[in-house]
C-alpha cells in the first residue's frame, strides 16, 4: 500500500508487478476441498493470497465459516486486515513483515511439530518458509492461488530528474524495474523493503541503499 511510505515524501505509485488468479491444476481444487479439514494452520504471506484463496472457496461453494477453528497466521497487519475482512480471526500477525520475522514468531508462539500447514501463495518460488517450518517438524502443503507477473513496459510517470528516491517492496519489483529500464538511476536514493529485496539489490550491483525493516 503506497500510503505506508508517506513518511518519506510524496508517493507516486508505479506498480512493477501484476497480480492475477492462478489457474488450478486439474483435480487440485477437488483434492483441496476434500482435505481442508486436516490442516491445523493456514498461513498467508500477502493480502493477495488471502483474496484469491477465499475467492476460490466462494467459487466452489465452500463456506469459509467451516475454517473457523483453524489457526490463521499472517505476515503482517495488511495481510491480517485482509483476513479480518473475510471474517477470520488471526492468531498471529508478525510484527516484522518478512518471512524471517514470521518464522521467528511462529516458532516462539506456536507448537509446530506434527502440525499440518496450508500455505496459499503466489507462483513465484520462495522456499524459505516451507524449508524452515518443515525443519521444525511441520508438514507444509503449498497452494498456488495467484500469479505475479511483470506488467508491460511503459514510460516513467514523471521525469526521472524529479524523482529523489524509489521504494522496492520485493525482489520482483526491483528485478522487473531493472529489466525494463536497464538500471536504477544514480541520483535516486534506494529504499529496500525486507532482507530478500536487499539480497537481490546487492547481487544486482547496488550496495548503497536503505533497508526498511517494516513499513511506515
Amino acid at each position: 500500500d503506497p500510503k505506508q511510505f508517506r513518511a518519506y515524501g510524496e508517493v507516486i505509485p508505479f506498480p512493477m508487478i501484476e497480480i492475477t488468479p492462478a489457474p488450478p491444476a486439474a483435480g487440485q481444487i477437488k483434492t483441496l476441498l476434500k482435505n481442508l479439514g486436516i490442516y491445523d494452520i493456514i498461513l498467508f504471506t500477502s493480502k493477495f493470497g488471502v483474496k484469491y484463496f477465499f475467492k476460490l472457496l466462494a467459487r466452489e461453494g465452500y463456506a469459509a465459516k467451516k475454517l473457523s477453528k483453524k489457526t490463521f497466521v499472517a505476515i503482517g497487519q495488511s495481510t491480517a486486515g485482509a483476513l479480518a475482512q473475510e471474517g477470520v480471526s488471526v492468531a498471529l500477525a508478525a510484527r516484522v513483515e518478512t518471512s524471517e520475522g514470521l518464522f521467528q514468531e511462529m516458532t516462539g508462539k506456536l507448537e509446530l511439530r506434527g502440525k499440518k500447514i496450508l500455505f496459499p501463495r503466489s507462483a513465484l518460488p520462495n522456499p524459505y518458509l516451507k524449508q524452515k517450518l518443515t525443519g521444525q517438524g511441520a508438514r507444509v502443503d503449498e497452494l498456488t492461488v495467484y500469479d505475479n507477473t511483470p506488467p508491460a513496459k511503459r514510460p516513467l510517470p514523471v521525469p526521472e530528474a524529479t524523482i529523489g528516491q524509489v521504494v522496492f517492496t520485493s525482489p520482483s519489483t526491483a528485478r522487473n524495474f531493472i529489466a525494463d529500464y536497464e538500471k536504477i538511476p544514480a541520483g535516486w536514493h534506494i529504499l529496500s523493503r525486507g532482507p530478500a529485496t536487499s539480497v537481490f539489490l546487492r547481487e544486482a550491483g547496488y550496495a548503497d541503499f536503505e533497508e526498511l525493516r517494516s513499513a511506515h
